[in-house]
């Protein structure tokens, strides 16, 4: 993710706002989470995130997390159903100026 995001602010620099990191974690027994950002515009922002399990079972199942920029100073992650291990997450969301002729779209799926 490193690469990432090193070669969008290279790429991009004129163009961006701002770049925020954080990390946050599913713990067991829970199916989300939800963390904190400095305000950004959602249409001129998006995600980047990774995620990693912890093998706390004998048979540990890979959970598919999906994250989203809920409102202008809330991320949030979840996965289907609780999980048995805690997943941690290593999340980043790019801004662009709101003068930029990007307009990010966003998914309308099922990450609520």
């Amino acid at each position: 993710m490193t690469q990432v995001i090193n070669f969008i602010q290279r790429k991009f620099r004129s163009e961006l706002e701002g770049v925020q990191h954080g990390t946050c974690q599913i713990t067991s027994g829970n199916n989300s989470v939800n963390d904190v950002l400095a305000a950004v515009v959602k249409n001129k922002s998006f995600l980047i995130f990774t995620y990693t399990t912890e093998e706390n079972t004998e048979s540990p199942d890979l959970e598919l997390v999906c994250g989203r920029i809920v409102d202008s100073t809330t991320v949030r992650f979840l996965v289907d159903t609780a999980v048995n291990d805690n997943v941690n997450i290593a999340w980043t969301v790019v801004e662009f100026k709101a003068s930029s002729s990007l307009n990010v779209q966003h998914f309308a799926g099922s990450a609520t």
